[in-house]
């Protein structure tokens, strides 16, 4: 996976993260190393930049990536929420972010979907569960026009067809 923070480009595999930055070099004008991040990022879709950082799951938890290094931000209430998710589906793990706040769908117990929504609010460092049976393949939070409440658009799997669908989260 592919973010940019800052001036660096963050390459992320399931095992490390390098950063890609100028080198100021006109011979070899770009370099790259691996950060001190003790975790890569195996759900390259739950990379979401968001106030100068970069979020994500690393695999036992989600990360916040910044000055060289990733620090895990999951707490006891969602550790126990992961320690349920179905393994062979968090690779396909989605995020995205929008005011103040950073939404991941996860794949939740037996579930052939992304099936539930976590939520990380920036400003309070806490998380929200939603309980709701998603079967989520892609995110983006929109602001409705009409009546200018928040919701969550999710792109769900129907049958053999794909729907766009939202919830309100604010």
């Amino acid at each position: 996976g592919l973010k940019t923070i800052s001036n660096e480009m963050i390459v992320a595999t399931d095992r490390s993260l390098h950063a890609v930055f100028r080198s100021g070099s006109s011979l070899r004008p770009y370099s790259a190393r691996k950060t001190n991040s003790p975790v890569g990022c195996p759900a390259y879709r739950s990379m979401v930049v968001a106030q100068g950082s970069m979020f994500f799951w690393g695999g036992d938890g989600f990360y916040v990536y910044g000055n060289n290094t990733a620090i895990n931000i999951s707490d006891r209430k969602l550790g126990e929420i992961y320690r349920d998710m179905n393994e062979s589906l968090t690779p396909y793990i989605v995020g995205d972010y929008y005011d103040g706040r950073l939404f991941w769908a996860v794949p939740f117990d037996d579930s052939d979907y992304l099936d539930r929504i976590v939520v990380y609010d920036l400003k309070t460092k806490g998380w929200d569960l939603f309980w709701r049976d998603f079967q989520v393949i892609d995110l983006q939070t929109i602001v409705s026009q009409t009546n200018g409440k928040k919701h969550l658009l999710y792109n769900q799997v129907a049958g053999e067809n794909y729907s766009l669908q939202y919830f309100d989260y604010d």
